[in-house]
Formats: structure tokens, sequence, C-alpha cells
């Protein structure tokens, strides 16, 4: 008993470690997005709090919007996969329709002028 469980707790270390390798360009570059966005508030807050005010409005109303459609393109890459493995080529093409959808969604998204003309 204590050996299964000693090699559990090394294959699970192992496993770990792994993924977290895999995984180490996405984090920095999560990281890395977040310092943007908090020089771009202490910038703003610097020039007055009218702009942190409007800085804090977009960024409330663009960000949810940006990640449910990132969320819908992350969710292709693994649909593909498993369809690629199984061989079923045709329904990798009407899935992957989805994902030029929901580009132009967030191109459309992104280009959406909220400011005063």
């Amino acid at each position: 008993m204590q050996y299964n469980l000693y090699s559990r707790l090394k294959r699970f270390s192992y496993e770990s470690s792994l993924t977290l390798k895999l995984g180490l360009p996405v984090i920095i570059a999560h990281l890395l997005q977040i310092l943007m966005q908090f020089v771009d508030t202490i910038m703003a807050g610097h020039v007055s709090s009218h702009d942190l005010a409007g800085l804090a409005i977009a960024t409330a109303l663009y960000h949810p919007v940006f990640l449910l459609m990132l969320g819908i393109l992350i969710t292709l890459g693994p649909i593909i996969a498993q369809l690629f493995g199984a061989e079923k080529q045709q329904e990798i093409v009407t899935k992957s329709d989805t994902g030029p959808l929901a580009q132009s969604s967030i191109c459309i998204h992104k280009h959406f002028d909220f400011s005063e003309s």
C-alpha cells in the first residue's frame, strides 16, 4: 500500500512538472498582459480622474465580451484534435466554421467605437 502511494505521488510530481513546462509560456504571457493593463491604469490615473474612469468603463465593457469570444476559439482546438484522431475529416470542416464566425465577432467588437463622435 505504501509503495503504491509513493509511486502515484512520484508520477503525479513528474506529470505536474511536464504540464508546468508546457504551460509556462502561457503563464508568462498572461502575467505580462496583466502587468500591461496595470501600467495603463497607473498612467491613466496620473493624467486625470476622468481618463481613469474612462479606462475603467472601457475595460469593464471590453474584457467580458473578449474573454467569451476567446473561450469559444480555445474550445475549437480539442474538438478538432478529437475529430482528427477519429479520422472524421468532413466533420472537421463543419466544426471549424465556428472559428471564423467567432473571429469575425471579435474583430467587430474590437473595432466598435464606444467614444463620442
